[in-house]
């Protein structure tokens, strides 16, 4: 049964808050009718290829390689048969998420007028991907699959090669003006609000906000800091609720061993932290180390899988940044972003080196902590929580800690803490 939805009379931004967020995730699109029998078919696979089909392409070019807003910009024109849609898509930093979405407006706008060499060469690149194709045993099921799914006549593939060819200027214009649709475009952005929205907001579509849920809500608004708060009084404050300023001095180095349940199997850490940044991090999975991480203060490793190599430099450096067992004795370089609502509780966010501190407006603990890093070429955070303080040896310390990690939330119970008993030995 063909999908009933249909496309908005005029297009809008729909926003849904991720209040943690260093990026924008980007969505433009509309639904189509486009179909492979359609004899428009070619003429659309070419323009898409020509808009976002690759790195050579006109999103690509525009909003990585000329602005520098992203890692990527692609697009999809899917002829699904009950679902045919067209989006556009990129992850960009929230500063630029309006410019992003100006381009992508404009690179829409623009694909119903092509030049002759962009549509020899994506030609060409498409026979080249057909003919290559076809050394693929799981080829030919798949195109006999199709030929039932779409009702495509017999010749379809025998003469896809021509069909390719006879694609015209006209033809790519006209699919395009049916397809792609910036008047009635949903732009979807699941970034910060408070980061973005008053710039897209100044764009002139109608803006929409909704929650995690697809429930359209009233624009989020951010909390004011009470006056005479700073990074300074949340650390006091913090310090002070989990033992006070003399007895958070007096631990020299501490270590905890925790483990969580990961598809069935156990997954333990065994984390021990020392003065001067010295760290020792072991991860296990049924008795078995998977991961170990050491440093030693000046330099270290990592050891998994039987290889072992030294830690590249950028991690010796921000591992060096974190010199304090609780950083919260010394604020240096720390800045308080605001106030934001981390699962269902306000907490300061306050950002310091690569990672946002994140602690209760309501109690003062430490609920969670988010780390930003650079990898293959995208930013990404991995968000840990804290929960369930217990008193240990007269700190108050979270025997919960809660982790993302490749979009699985892992939870980790701690079963021990151990206190100014660590030596050199657990840092080589």
């Amino acid at each position: 049964m063909k999908s009933t939805a249909q496309n908005v009379a005029k297009t809008e931004i729909d926003i849904v808050d991720i209040p943690n967020a260093v990026q924008s995730v980007i969505n433009v699109g509309n639904i189509t009718k486009l179909q492979m029998n359609d004899p428009l078919y070619f003429a659309g696979v070419l323009a898409n290829s020509i808009l976002g089909g690759g790195g050579e392409a006109r999103l690509f070019m525009n909003l990585r390689e000329k602005n520098a807003f992203t890692y990527g910009a692609y697009s999809t024109l899917s002829t699904s048969k009950y679902t045919p849609n067209f989006k556009a898509s990129a992850s960009v930093r929230n500063e630029v998420t309006d410019k992003a979405i100006v381009e992508f407006m404009n690179e829409l706008r623009g694909i119903s007028s092509i030049k002759q060499e962009e549509l020899d060469l994506v030609k060409a690149k498409h026979k080249g991907s057909f003919i290559m194709s076809l050394e693929e045993p799981s080829t030919i099921a798949r195109f006999a699959l199709n030929k039932k799914i779409y009702n495509l006549p017999e010749n379809f593939y025998a003469n896809y090669l021509k069909s390719v060819d006879n694609v015209t200027i006209s033809d790519i214009s006209k699919v395009v003006k049916e397809n792609i649709l910036p008047n009635q475009t949903r732009i979807f952005v699941a970034g910060k609000v408070s980061d973005i929205a008053d710039n897209v907001e100044k764009l002139g579509y109608p803006v929409k906000y909704f929650d995690t849920e697809a429930n359209q809500v009233e624009k989020p608004v951010a909390k004011k800091v009470a006056e005479g708060v700073t990074t300074q009084t949340i650390a006091e404050k913090y310090i002070n609720n989990i033992g006070g300023k003399t007895a958070v001095e007096s631990i020299k180095s501490l270590k905890y061993i925790a483990s969580a349940s990961v598809q069935g199997m156990t997954l333990e850490i065994t984390d021990i932290k020392g003065q001067g940044g010295k760290h020792s991090l072991d991860m296990q999975m049924m008795g078995q180390s998977i991961q170990k991480i050491v440093f030693n203060g000046k330099d270290g490793y990592l050891a998994g899988q039987g290889q072992k190599m030294p830690l590249p430099e950028d991690v010796v450096n921000k591992m060096k940044e974190e010199a304090t067992i609780f950083p919260e004795l010394s604020f240096n370089n720390a800045e308080l972003k605001g106030i934001e609502t981390i699962n269902g509780e306000d907490a300061y966010a306050i950002k310091k080196g690569s990672k946002t501190l994140l602690y209760s407006v309501k109690t003062g603990l430490k609920i969670g902590e988010i780390t930003t890093e650079s990898m293959n070429g995208k930013t990404v955070t991995y968000p840990t929580y804290f929960s369930d303080y217990r008193d240990v040896k007269g700190i108050k310390l979270p025997f919960k800690i809660s982790q993302n990690l490749q979009g699985m939330d892992i939870i980790f119970e701690v079963k021990s803490y151990e206190m100014n008993k660590a030596t050199d030995a657990d840092f080589k």
